[in-house]
């Protein structure tokens, strides 16, 4: 308590140089129970400030990493989904490879009756 009058009258003579040298109001003729209320209100708007800020300060950390975790678990639920749809597609893949029934009717689709002549005139078109 007895650090918070002497902030007080600090502040009460600090607020009585301002207006007397500013010439707004003579703080001389106002009495000592206006000087404290005044000072008290300045502390009491100096500690809800800081209040303010820090409760500013530290709920946006705690949103800044709920944020941060939602963002992470939704990235690895996407990883192991495309993962999953990935060895699906392999497995499809190396199915239709393997299936003699299949790779008898993509080669019959895709015959266009190329001779090695052709291929290897071609390769070295690539190649050149």
């Amino acid at each position: 308590m007895y650090f918070f009058n002497e902030c007080a009258i600090l502040l009460a003579n600090v607020l009585h140089d301002h207006f007397t040298h500013r010439g707004l109001t003579n703080m001389k003729t106002r009495s000592l129970q206006s000087k404290l209320y005044i000072a008290y209100l300045g502390m009491t708007c100096l500690i809800l400030f800081s209040f303010a800020i820090f409760f500013y300060r530290f709920s946006s950390g705690q949103l800044k990493k709920s944020q941060i975790s939602a963002m992470s678990t939704l990235n690895s639920t996407f990883q192991s989904q495309v993962d999953s749809a990935i060895q699906n597609l392999d497995t499809v893949s190396v199915n239709i490879n393997y299936s003699s029934v299949s790779k008898s009717v993509l080669d019959q689709k895709f015959d266009l009756h190329i001779s090695d002549d052709m291929l290897s005139a071609v390769v070295d078109l690539f190649i050149s």
